[in-house]
């Protein structure tokens, strides 16, 4: 495509150079249909949107895994204790423990 030619935008109905329109090969004139800086605000957008996104997730994913590790810490508290005790018993009940 001769770069003399004109081309409008379909999102801000301004006609432009096709020079102003990135490529694209399927396309019938192969330009975009939109112009360089229809284009570029949309990622753009996309990119500030997909950002405050991924800030909520990761802050869910950290609370939700604090909250599991607390839990699992307290499941391990819990059975070091038990296991605390039951070695206890167990000294206290074995024919092999030296007296003094």
């Amino acid at each position: 495509m001769p770069t003399d030619q004109m081309k409008t935008c379909s999102k801000c109905a301004s006609t432009k150079s096709v020079e102003e329109f990135y490529r694209q090969k399927d396309a019938a004139d192969g330009r975009k249909s939109w112009c360089k800086s229809c284009d570029n605000a949309r990622d753009g957008a996309a990119k500030t949107s997909r950002a405050a996104r991924n800030l909520v997730y990761n802050r869910a994913l950290r609370i939700l895994a604090e909250r599991h590790r607390n839990e699992f810490d307290a499941i391990r508290a819990e059975i070091a204790a038990s296991v605390e005790a039951q070695y206890a018993i167990s000294q206290a009940s074995s024919p092999h423990t030296v007296e003094s």
